[in-house]
Formats: structure tokens, C-alpha cells, sequence
């Protein structure tokens, strides 16, 4: 059995479990994420995290000295991650939990009914 994209790199790697988890069907809480990867398109580690990236959304690879990373305030810890709204940066952080939104309908937990209530 052939491993995944994701999974074949060092687990030492800052971005490896975020990206083993998008790679394997986590939630981003965007229609159409878009990545940045930062490195040399020719390396190959970079390559395989454009292939498992490629399956979730769109990527793009740039140098870490680059007008994409000046333009999100000249991101150096990886992974960063940012949820955009309206051209603004809404959230960021380093995990998939500090940038995707909880879902809009969700509700607190119902008890049980007690015997006898109205249900």
C-alpha cells in the first residue's frame, strides 16, 4: 500500500498533523480554502505538501520573503492560519479549531425529558 501525500513526511514537521488532518477530510469552514505554501516549488518536500493540499482547495506556492506573506503581516511561524470575512483577517492561529467558525445552528445540548413531562 502506497502512503499518502500527507503522511509521508517527517511527523517532526510543524505543518504535518494539520496537514494529515485537512488531507483527510477535516472541516475548513470555507467553501473554497486557498494555502499558501512557503518554500521552493522545486523541493521536494514542498511538493508533497502541494499534493495533499491540492484535493481541499487551491494552493499556491511563494518564498518566505514574498508580498503574500507581507500582505497577512509577514506571517513566520508555520502553520499560521487566517479566516478572511469581507477582506479581513476574522481569526487567526495555528490550529483548525482558532479559525473555522462554529456552525450557525448550533444549539445547546437538549436534557432528557423527565417522566411524565411534556415533550
Amino acid at each position: 500500500m502506497t502512503p499518502s501525500p500527507a503522511s509521508s513526511w517527517s511527523a517532526a514537521r510543524p505543518a504535518a498533523p494539520l496537514i494529515e488532518s485537512l488531507a483527510g477530510g477535516a472541516a475548513t469552514g470555507a467553501a473554497d480554502p486557498l494555502f499558501f505554501v512557503v518554500g521552493d516549488p522545486e523541493n521536494p518536500e514542498t511538493r508533497r505538501m502541494t499534493a495533499a493540499l491540492g484535493p481541499v482547495g487551491r494552493v499556491a506556492v511563494v518564498a518566505e520573503r514574498s508580498a503574500a506573506t507581507d500582505a497577512f503581516g509577514r506571517v513566520s511561524a508555520f502553520p499560521t492560519l487566517l479566516r478572511i470575512k469581507d477582506g479581513v483577517i476574522a481569526a487567526a492561529g495555528h490550529e483548525l479549531g482558532d479559525v473555522v467558525p462554529a456552525p450557525a445552528h448550533r444549539t445547546a445540548p437538549a436534557r432528557p425529558a423527565l417522566v411524565g413531562e411534556r415533550v
